[in-house]
């Protein structure tokens, strides 16, 4: 089975229905993530969220809303990305 080929599994594999974390910053501060180390992952509402280090998921938690409407301004403003239709 291809499985068995001895590479590394893919780090936190998400379910099918849970949205990839789209940016290469922490949502709260917009530090570059793993700067302070493995950055911490929450699932909100289907979307995967990352941050730069343990302070920020309860920042997050207490705005949700706030924090939501910021991923998606930050999405939109970064680069254009291709849609792949053939992509699952």
């Amino acid at each position: 089975s291809p499985a068995a080929t001895g590479a590394a599994p893919p780090p936190q594999a998400l379910p099918a229905n849970v949205k990839p974390y789209p940016l290469e910053v922490c949502l709260v501060t917009g530090l570059k993530l793993g700067t302070m180390g493995e950055p911490p992952v929450l699932i909100h509402e289907g979307q995967q969220l990352k941050f730069c280090c343990g302070a920020c998921p309860p920042k997050f938690r207490a705005d949700p809303a706030k924090y939501i409407e910021k991923l998606s301004a930050l999405t939109k403003s970064a680069a254009p990305q291709t849609q792949n239709p053939q992509k699952q």
